[in-house]
């Protein structure tokens, strides 16, 4: 190699090692300035990304539904089922005061009765989409599809901090 070729090579490897830790500084950094969350919230937190994830699998399917993808859309309402029943029992514990990041706003412990009134209404609307997804009927699963979707939105405006 002559000086030039090596000058090159030098510069770049220099250049490559230096972003990597400006990178790897960046990284650490962004993952310091994270909210760190109790095992309460973790716990939560995961139940409703179940729900989200599950939720918009289903939006995305149902676009276009018309049957074809019918054993996918069973799957992902299954799992939107099974992460909702988990819901209210996530939140049973009242974590008010507590230390850790969390989205759940008080008022969920300040008026648990509603709160869990509308975890029950979630899971039972979950169970006539299924029914609804099951027999076929495109009106039925419509407006079941709408009724589960606006428990998520009423009861975010309520009970999740954003």
């Amino acid at each position: 190699m002559g000086n030039s070729t090596r000058r090159v090579f030098k510069t770049a490897v220099t250049g490559a090692l230096t972003a990597a830790i400006l990178v790897g500084t960046g990284v650490v950094a962004a993952h310091d300035s994270k909210k760190e969350r109790n095992i309460e919230s973790k716990y939560r937190h995961d139940v409703m990304e179940q729900v989200k994830y599950s939720a918009s699998n289903i939006r995305l399917l149902a676009r276009g539904y018309d049957g074809g993808q019918a054993d996918a859309m069973a799957l992902n309402i299954e799992n939107l089922f099974n992460a909702a029943k988990l819901s209210k029992g996530a939140f049973k514990k009242d974590t008010r005061g507590d230390k850790g990041h969390t989205e759940a706003k008080d008022a969920i412990w300040e008026d648990w009765a509603d709160f869990a009134s509308r975890t029950d209404k979630f899971v039972a609307d979950i169970e006539t989409l299924k029914a609804a997804q099951a027999s076929g009927d495109q009106a039925a699963f419509g407006q079941s599809l709408r009724g589960v979707f606006g428990n998520c939105q009423s009861c975010h405006k309520k009970y999740k901090a954003d």
